[in-house]
Parts: structure tokens; C-alpha cells; sequence
């Protein structure tokens, strides 16, 4: 009876530590990425979830996906995790916007996953390629692309500004309007300092063309030629004007000859019907 319960003792314990080795592996298998490292994701095939620890949906899901980085590796599919609060500028490279958001990466070709976080899903998901179905992310949404970069950069620059503001706000007292004012200065003068690169930037490039004075005449000036100029001018303008006049008094004379041309027309033409008239 007692090499009995000694034997279920030590079975019951061999268990115990068995699944709790098996499970304590399992927990192994769940990368966890940074902002260093995140370039891990273009080889091989990677299932990528990004958290935060404040989330609910997260932590919810949190089990769910340790287990799926236990039962993952049977099909070489290796599971991480970015958090996403020590990791701002990961947060921006991918664009995340709601959390827990999870990515399918194999070969550098990313796809988001926005279906059931079930675990049997999930399998199913790198089990029959359900990946496959997912449009990959275009061109400049990749992580490692331009405007990317620039986003991650932008990203961390709002977590830097972040901390300071905290920082004086907590550390050195400094009231928060105090704070805004700092800041604000600072925008300007970087601005005016940023304005005053490119243009030296651009005058060492393209500089602008010296300034060259007219050619002056190897003779002065005469005021002789100068007054027969100007008299010739007004005289010329005198000529116009009488011009001017004669054609317009020509005119009015032709007008004149016209009238007084069709008024000796009508008398004729009355004349000649009074004489048919005295004719019957």
C-alpha cells in the first residue's frame, strides 16, 4: 500500500514538473521585439502582436497568445510581441491605430490580420496559408519604406517631447503654461535656424549674379542735341495736330457737298413730277 502511493506520488510529480516544463518552453517561444531588432521580422515567418500594457483587449488576449506561440513552432512560425508604450516609433513605422493589432510577416511581406483572435483560428490561419487571402501592404505602408521611416521619426520626436514636458512639469515645477511657452520659443527660433540653413544652403548652390552698372556713353551729354530733340518732338506733334484738323475740316466738307448733292436730287425729282403732272 505505501510503495503504492509512493509510486503515485512520483508519478503525480514527474507530471507536474513535465507540463510545467512544457509549458515554462512554450512561454519560452514568445519573442519579444524593440525597436533594435525589429528587422528580425524580414526572414523566415513571424506572427507579430502590438500591445500595451494599459490595454484591456490586451491583456485579455495576452494567454491566448502565449499559447499560440507554444503551438506555433510546430510549424516553424515564430510568435513575438512589441510593446508599443516603450516603442513609439514601432508604433509609428506600422501605423498602428487600434490595439492589439497583429501582423502576418514571411519573407519581408507583411499582412495585417484583423480576423478572430481565437487560437484555433490563428493556427488555421499558418496551417492552411489563410494568409495568402490577406492583401499584403503596399508599397510605401511597408515598415522599411521612406515614409515610413520618416513616421517613426516623428513618432519618437512626440515621445521625446513627451518626457521633457513631464519632466519639467513633475522634476522642476514648472507650470504648464510655463511649459507651452518653452516649447513654443523653441519651435521658433529652430524654425528661423532651419530657414536660415536652406537659404545659405541655396546661395552656396545657385549663388545670385553680381550687380553690373548700365555702359555709360564715352561722350557727355550735349544740351544742344539734347533741346533740338526735344523740338523736333513738339513740332512733330504740332504737325499731327494740324493733320488732325484738316482731315477732320475735309471731312465735314465732304458731308456738306453730300447734303447739298441729294437736295438738288429731290428738287429735280420734284420739278419732273410736277411736269407730268401739267402734261395730264
Amino acid at each position: 500500500m505505501a510503495a503504492s502511493t509512493k509510486s503515485k506520488f512520483f508519478t503525480s510529480l514527474f507530471l507536474f514538473a513535465y507540463f510545467h516544463l512544457s509549458s515554462g518552453q512554450d512561454e519560452s517561444k514568445l519573442i519579444t521585439l524593440n525597436e533594435s531588432t525589429w528587422q528580425d521580422l524580414l526572414d523566415g515567418e513571424w506572427m507579430v502582436k502590438f500591445y500595451a500594457p494599459w490595454c484591456p483587449a490586451c491583456r485579455s488576449f495576452a494567454p491566448k497568445w502565449e499559447e499560440f506561440a507554444g503551438k506555433a513552432a510546430a510549424f516553424s512560425v515564430k510568435v513575438a510581441s512589441v510593446d508599443v508604450t516603450i516603442n513609439p516609433a514601432l508604433s509609428g513605422r506600422f501605423f498602428i491605430t487600434s490595439l492589439p493589432t497583429i501582423y502576418h510577416v514571411k519573407d519581408g511581406v507583411f499582412r495585417q490580420y484583423k480576423g478572430s483572435r481565437s487560437v484555433g483560428e490563428l493556427i488555421t490561419l499558418i496551417r492552411d496559408k489563410k494568409y495568402e487571402e490577406i492583401e499584403p501592404l503596399a508599397w510605401y505602408q511597408q515598415p522599411g519604406s521612406i515614409p515610413m521611416e520618416l513616421l517613426s521619426w516623428f513618432f519618437k520626436a512626440s515621445m521625446i517631447v513627451r518626457n521633457v514636458h513631464e519632466r519639467m512639469t513633475n522634476e522642476y515645477g514648472i507650470p504648464v503654461w510655463g511649459s507651452y511657452i518653452l516649447f513654443a520659443v523653441f519651435t521658433v527660433v529652430m524654425g528661423l535656424l532651419f530657414g536660415l540653413i536652406i537659404v545659405c544652403f541655396c546661395d552656396c548652390i545657385c549663388p545670385p549674379a553680381p550687380y553690373r552698372e548700365p555702359p555709360r556713353s564715352a561722350d557727355p551729354p550735349n544740351d544742344k542735341k539734347v533741346e533740338e530733340f526735344l523740338k523736333n518732338e513738339k513740332d512733330s506733334d504740332a504737325d499731327d495736330v494740324i493733320e488732325d484738323d484738316r482731315e477732320k475740316d475735309d471731312g465735314d466738307k465732304e458731308d456738306k457737298d453730300e447734303e447739298g448733292h441729294e437736295g438738288l436730287r429731290q428738287r429735280k425729282n420734284v420739278e419732273k413730277e410736277e411736269g407730268e403732272k401739267e402734261e395730264d
